[in-house]
């Protein structure tokens, strides 16, 4: 599972694919919940 946004992944990563990731992380502990 993505976990969160580590310096050495968003610096392989783009913009775009951060905001998604983060997104789907942030989306999938919500709905853990």
């Amino acid at each position: 599972m993505f976990s969160g946004s580590t310096p050495k992944l968003s610096s392989k990563l783009t913009t775009e694919e951060v905001i998604v990731m983060d997104g789907l992380y942030y989306a999938a502990l919500f709905f853990r919940t």
